[in-house]
């Protein structure tokens, strides 16, 4: 069989997209274990069962309907305060240091020296996604989507619609042609 040559770097360039959107959770990074030792603590020092049955029940789940699973299971406090609690102890888990996933901090530095823009497209607050869009490498998430600016929840279209939206802002004449989701 023919082997054919490596392209050039010029010949990659053309073939990479003007803009990647990213999800976060799972794709850049891997915050469930953060999730699950504030939830599991919050439920066991107010008396309540915590099981790993539990913990998969809350994965991907909207966070009001992860804090009624959590007073179901004994967390006698409002459901608001569930999320603010969880939201903020897992923010400074990632404030103290981001659990990236393996390569993607890589990549993501690959791709802005490459010239592709970066946008940040999360069902996640605003509080977690920007702790992560700061500590990213400079330049690689300059757009911020996160689950509190949309209406719709993926895989609705209305978030990567409005990160291709900002991007285009930045960057003239871009089109969803021009993009990667990922």
């Amino acid at each position: 069989m023919p082997r054919h040559p490596a392209p050039a770097p010029d010949d990659r360039a053309r073939h990479l997209p003007r803009a990647v959107l990213w999800d976060m959770d799972g794709t850049l990074v891997d915050t469930e274990p953060l999730w699950n030792a504030v939830q599991r603590r919050l439920v066991v020092e107010h008396g309540g069962t915590w099981s790993d049955d539990l913990a998969g029940s809350l994965v991907g789940r909207p966070l009001d309907e992860g804090a009624r699973r959590l007073q179901e299971a004994g967390l006698d406090l409002p459901v608001q305060r569930i999320i603010d609690l969880t939201m903020d102890e897992v923010v400074q888990g990632v404030v103290r240091g981001v659990p990236w996933r393996p390569g993607a901090r890589e990549l993501l530095v690959a791709l802005a020296e490459a010239g592709v823009s970066g946008a940040l497209v999360t069902m996640s607050h605003a509080p977690l996604a920007r702790a992560l869009a700061e500590r990213a490498p400079a330049g690689t998430l300059d757009v911020v989507v996160s689950g509190d600016m949309v209406s719709r929840g993926k895989p609705d279209l209305e978030a990567y619609q409005l990160g291709l939206q900002l991007l285009a802002e930045r960057t003239p004449g871009l089109t969803a042609a021009d993009c990667v989701a990922v």
